[in-house]
């Protein structure tokens, strides 16, 4: 089948616009507009998971170092990825991990366990 000349390059430029536009709105959300933008720490580990990626596979597992040196900068509460925040702050973690707190736990982080359903590890504290 002959297409006209040239679609081909339209259509792959208007794809490489409309990827290019998804991936600034992604940036500007996660840097304006996410819950966590207020918390302090590198603009590049709040807009995308390869600042982690880099410090963890390139540099063999130094992000944990990396973490340290970002709660030296930026103090005890420091946004290390688009979705984690870090703490530093033993006082903190009685607040964080007691039954009282009844926080909603990130569903990603139970990601690991086979049986979702299971009632060991759960997001939330709601019974179902």
């Amino acid at each position: 089948m002959d297409y006209p000349p040239g679609i081909l390059t339209a259509v792959a430029v208007g794809s490489l616009v409309l990827i290019t536009i998804s991936a600034v709105t992604l940036v500007i959300y996660r840097l304006c507009l996410s819950p966590l933008a207020e918390i302090p720490g590198p603009k590049l580990a709040a807009a995308t998971g390869w600042y982690e990626f880099y410090y963890d596979c390139w540099l063999a597992g130094k992000y944990i170092f990396e973490i340290e040196a970002m709660h030296n900068i930026y103090g005890p509460i420091v946004r290390i990825s688009p979705h984690e925040i870090h703490i530093k702050d033993s006082d903190y973690f009685l607040q964080l991990n007691s039954n009282a707190s009844k926080l909603e736990k990130y569903a990603w982080y139970y990601n690991f366990v086979a049986a979702p359903l299971s009632g060991a590890v759960t997001t939330s504290h709601e019974l179902q």
